[in-house]
């Protein structure tokens, strides 16, 4: 992972790209620093950027998972079961490309395959989730089924690749000490986690304020 600003953003990526190879970039990451300004003559500038490589396709990578606040409870799952009452959202039930097996056969009269996909889940396990009411039926007759992920029962939202909930350093906390770009814990937390498991080995060449060795420290890694 490599953090920067926009300044030397695109000379850094074509760097990483020379040491790791364009096919082992990963993702591009969106962080959000600071709120909304108004003192740039042009578009404020309130984000910065981490590059995630990897060495080769064998790499760790735990999906990490964020939970809603309540206030965004009603936008994130926007429907509500009619029967019911219970809020939720509505999720694709097939993945890209053709597959031969059981999640590439039809299922109630519908072929995935004419669009160029498959069923995320094989058609007994759809059969369960529609007995459960779990399926959201179009109304429209072309119409796909789609997947009613429940809002009390969901586990968390996937981590996508902006990141608006990792908060910069307050003038007054603890961890801060000083160092003119020092990370927030964090930030480092769910970069570790998501790329190590427990006594793995993490390196970080710079050090800087130890926020990376301390966070490590704390989550059972090697540094």
């Amino acid at each position: 992972y490599v953090h920067c600003d926009s300044r030397k953003s695109h000379y850094l990526r074509c760097v990483l790209d020379e040491v790791f190879g364009v096919d082992n970039f990963k993702n591009e990451i969106i962080w959000k620093r600071t709120t909304a300004r108004s003192d740039s003559s042009t578009y404020n500038h309130i984000h910065d950027t981490l590059f995630f490589y990897s060495k080769s396709d064998n790499f760790t990578f735990n999906r990490m998972k964020t939970t809603p606040d309540q206030s965004e409870i009603p936008t994130v799952f926007s429907f509500v079961d009619e029967k019911t009452g219970r809020r939720f959202q509505s999720v694709v039930l097939t993945a890209p490309g053709l597959r031969n097996g059981e999640t590439g056969l039809p299922w109630r009269g519908i072929n995935p395959g004419k669009g160029g996909r498959h069923w995320s889940v094989p058609p007994a396990k759809l059969d369960e989730l529609d007995s459960n009411g779990h399926i959201l039926w179009p109304k429209k007759e072309d119409g796909m089924p789609r997947l009613k992920m429940y809002a009390d029962k969901h586990d968390g939202i996937a981590i996508q690749s902006i990141w608006t909930d990792v908060k910069v350093i307050a003038s007054q906390a603890d961890e801060r000490e000083g160092y003119p770009t020092q990370k927030p814990e964090s930030l480092l937390s769910r970069l570790v986690m998501s790329s190590t498991n427990p006594d793995d080995l993490v390196l970080d060449c710079f050090i800087g304020s130890g926020t990376t060795a301390a966070v490590a420290q704390k989550l059972g890694r090697r540094w």
